[in-house]
């Protein structure tokens, strides 16, 4: 695993800053650092030991004046990538990592987070002091960093409404959105945009069937980019159509070489026979059937009720995939988390986006057909898919106390008025998300939206002290770009919905995942019932 490290501030203190940071949470006789130390700035990158060797050192790249560190396992082990603002000028490009540069000549700090948000950053600020890092527990131990809890973001937290884009759940620390450079001179701190996600533009628009390949190779180059050179590598296998990709995509890419993939699934202590609502077991059983260099693991969440792990309370499934992990010497675990916003998006509005163009009798066939010909599933897709989506549009639901359970009732009331109002209202605007009579709109606010990379903070909290890092390839900017540049329709055809995906790896899908129509959760409990296997 490795981690991005800078201090800005005294001479004094900058460099005994970055050695508390470092000696927190990586034993110095486990890791291998790269630093640059001058008058009043430390920065360092550090790789722990994968499988007992060090695969990649880290390094201090110099490009003129300029002192640069960056994650070296991305986009692949072949190495980093430029840095290429301080070179001619411009903006970096979508494949540029997560960086943290230090400009001698203008003693300039500038730091880069990658364009969706892979790899976490954050930063703590006092006057005349900056600390940056990949991992918050380096932040939090430095005596200057308060461990007090933030007013709104750390109830936000507990309720589970997402933190905005630079809110975390402690007061003092704060996060770099995805695709932003932080800017520090002169005692002061800027932060801007560098990135936005936009469509790709192609000089010739292809058929349907021209997308559907565009997106497979695209899935394909994704994918491959996050697997190191060397090393054990893992993925989250949930049995569902984004973890089912990866996996898939993973094991053909690993296959030439001889590598195996380690696979991770949460799975029912009890085998369920017949399965029951909640039991992934064969859809997960389907995919493995698909991989013959696959090492699977399960977790069945019976390590014991949820508990501290690393400051951070994990549950039984969680820390059994962590100790797994690290026992196999994982450097990189996939993750198909961003599918359901991106390549696998339903396609919730493109029908009331008919609906208003007139298009009734066209609509009421489809969800005609997606209900199985049945008039009472006919209605509640066209209320669900249709009307919801075209009311959302052009009436928004007025604020309202949202439905939660009871701890979090609890904790709503416990705070004061004005907090519990803002918390409502961030809350109802988080479920308008995809309300607008556009698919485009509302995958667009799902891609913007910071529940992403909350998801991806919190992966991180757990798995960057157990050795390993999480890789979303679902997050690919080319990826992304394709997608959103693809019609809308393809994500709706032929009466059924997240299409795009599955045409696109149509004859790589098992049959069972290609057909399959909901998901379950991934974080089973132990059956209440007999089982009868």
């Amino acid at each position: 695993m490795d981690a991005l490290v800078a201090v800005l501030g005294s001479s004094d203190h900058a460099t005994g800053d970055l050695g508390s940071m470092l000696d927190a949470h990586w034993p110095e006789s486990e890791r291998h650092d790269a630093r640059y130390e001058a008058a009043g700035i430390a920065l360092a990158a550090t790789r722990t030991a994968a499988g007992g060797a060090v695969v990649g050192l880290p390094r201090v790249h110099q490009i003129g004046s300029v002192r640069a560190v960056q994650r070296f396992d991305w986009p692949s082990l072949a190495g980093p990538a430029p840095v290429p603002w301080f070179e001619d000028g411009a903006s970096p490009s979508p494949a540029t990592p997560t960086t943290i540069a230090w400009d001698e000549a203008t003693r300039t700090l500038i730091v880069a987070r990658d364009p969706m948000g892979e790899s976490p950053l954050w930063y703590a600020a006092q006057p005349g002091r900056l600390a940056v890092a990949t991992y918050p527990g380096a932040l939090r131990a430095l005596p200057w960093v308060s461990d007090a809890p933030d007013p709104l973001g750390w109830p936000a937290f507990e309720a589970r409404i997402p933190l905005l884009a630079g809110e975390t759940r402690w007061r003092d620390l704060r996060r770099l959105p995805p695709g932003h450079l932080l800017v520090a001179r002169d005692g002061r701190i800027e932060i801007h945009a560098w990135w936005a996600l936009e469509p790709t533009r192609l000089e010739a628009l292809p058929n349907d069937a021209g997308w559907f390949e565009r997106i497979r190779l695209a899935l394909e180059r994704s994918v491959a980019r996050r697997i190191p050179a060397a090393g054990a590598v893992g993925t989250q296998l949930s049995g569902g159509l984004d973890s089912s990709a990866v996996a898939l995509l993973a094991a053909r890419a690993l296959a030439p070489p001889g590598r195996a993939l380690h696979t991770f699934s949460h799975v029912p202590a009890v085998r369920w026979n017949p399965p029951q609502p909640g039991d992934e077991t064969p859809y997960v059983e389907a995919v493995l059937g698909c991989m013959p260099n696959a090492i699977p693991h399960f977790a069945t969440g019976e390590s014991g009720p949820p508990g501290p792990a690393h400051g951070e309370a994990l549950h039984g499934h969680d820390r059994e995939v962590r100790d797994a992990a690290h026992d196999a010497g994982m450097l990189t675990v996939l993750s198909g988390w961003g599918g359901d916003e991106g390549v696998s998006y339903n396609g919730d509005g493109f029908f009331a986006g008919q609906l208003l163009r007139g298009r009734l009798w066209w609509v009421l066939r489809w969800c005609h057909r997606f209900g199985g010909g049945t008039l009472l599933q006919t209605a509640r897709i066209f209320y669900g898919k249709v009307i919801c989506q075209q009311l959302g549009s052009l009436a928004p639901t007025p604020g309202s106390q949202t439905r939660r359970r009871p701890v979090v009732r609890e904790l709503l009331r416990s705070l004061p008025i004005e907090t519990q109002r803002v918390l409502l209202e961030r809350s109802v605007n988080h479920r308008r998300l995809r309300k607008a009579a556009s698919a485009r709109e509302n995958q667009r606010r799902l891609l913007n939206n910071s529940h992403i990379g909350g998801r991806i903070d919190l992966d991180a909290e757990w798995s960057i002290p157990a050795g390993f890092a999480f890789r979303y390839p679902l997050l690919d900017p080319e990826l992304l770009g394709l997608v959103l540049a693809a019609p809308e329709r393809l994500c709706t055809v032929g009466g059924r919905t997240r299409t795009l995906l599955r045409h696109s790896l149509m004859g790589i899908y098992p049959e069972l995942i290609q057909r399959r129509h909901g998901k379950f959760i991934s974080h089973p409990q132990r059956p209440a019932f007999v089982s009868l296997a």
